[in-house]
């Protein structure tokens, strides 16, 4: 099938998302002045981090209200000030999957884990998003390990048991899962490599 390939990019291509996607296929950039590495490289300023701290505080306060549109907006300044903080990414996480929107709560989850892989909520903000997902073994899996990393509330032993037992239930195996990952993800990295070349300058 055909593919689409950054490698076949324009060297002028400029972009603006979170994540280089020069960098995610082939781990090194060629646009100079990339906005996506100089995020990615500069460490957040003192003032950066205060803010994003605040904008995490505002957010709190709106979940907790119910106000999950609001936590979002809120969530997402924090993040953009400070893209590898694993607990904005995993509030942020936890919101979306309040809001139903699964598929952007596991990529966050997965941010949060690649930034502290032994933060035991990034895993149970992960089992969360893959149940919505209907992902069950997977799940079942990161519940387990948050459990295995500290996490031993009533409430993870808990959504772990609904994990596995929807799995069970499933008529899927790990492994169908899997692929079923692999496929959407593959559909998807292509879809934003395509929507990226065409912002061409």
């Amino acid at each position: 099938k055909a593919t689409v390939s950054v490698l076949n990019w324009p060297r002028a291509v400029v972009h603006t998302a979170m994540e280089c996607p020069y960098v995610k296929e082939t781990g090194k950039c060629p646009v100079a002045g990339c906005p996506a590495c100089k995020l990615a490289n500069e460490a957040p300023t003192d003032k950066a981090k205060a803010k994003a701290e605040k904008a995490k505080a505002d957010g709190n306060e709106a979940f907790k209200a119910g106000n999950l549109d609001l936590a979002l907006r809120h969530y997402s300044l924090a993040v953009n000030l400070d893209p590898t903080n694993h607990i904005f990414l995993s509030n942020r996480s936890a919101c979306y999957s309040g809001l139903q929107r699964y598929k952007e709560a596991w990529d966050d989850a997965q941010k949060a884990i690649t930034s502290n892989k032994t933060w035991p909520k990034g895993y149970a903000r992960a089992g969360l998003a893959l149940s919505g997902l209907r992902y069950f073994h997977l799940s079942a899996e990161s519940y387990q390990k948050a459990i295995d990393l500290g996490d031993a509330t009533d409430k993870t032993k808990a959504d772990l048991a609904a994990a596995q037992a929807s799995a069970a239930a499933s008529g899927f195996t790990k492994d169908d899962e899997a692929k079923n990952v692999t496929m959407q993800e593959d559909a998807e990295k292509q879809q934003a490599l395509a929507n990226e070349g065409c912002c061409v300058m």
